[in-house]
């Protein structure tokens, strides 16, 4: 894992994202928002000829990873976070000052998302 612990302590909301086939961030690079979910197609509304996009890039949120002090103690919170969901592929940590509810557990939406962390593939 890569963690840019300087960029993460600027924000105040934190997620772990699975990205897509065609999303390639570097750490500095801005988000792109993520798109609603088509719930009569079952599928992104990405996949669809009405594509909706939502008010940022979704993730998994990282409750109160800020309270940590220690570079370790934050990286051994992600990887925990990460190993708890049943989601594959490349793995990036996104950050930003505000945040809306999902509609999956634990799921937010991050408003200008920037990427802070590059964790790699995950099984």
């Amino acid at each position: 894992m890569t963690l840019d612990i300087e960029r993460l302590r600027k924000y105040h909301e934190f997620g772990i994202r699975w990205t897509t086939g065609d999303e390639h961030y570097k750490i500095g690079d801005m988000c792109r928002d993520s798109y609603d979910w088509d719930y009569d197609m079952d599928v992104s509304s990405y996949n669809t000829d009405d594509p909706v996009t939502l008010p940022g890039t979704c993730a998994i949120n990282l409750y109160d990873i800020d309270v940590w002090d220690e570079t370790e103690e934050i990286e051994a919170y992600i990887m925990d976070a990460v190993n708890s969901h049943s989601y594959f592929g490349p793995v990036v940590v996104i950050a930003g000052d505000y945040k809306h509810n999902g509609q999956d557990e634990d799921e937010i939406i991050i408003e200008d998302a920037e990427v802070v962390g590059i964790i790699g593939w995950c099984e």
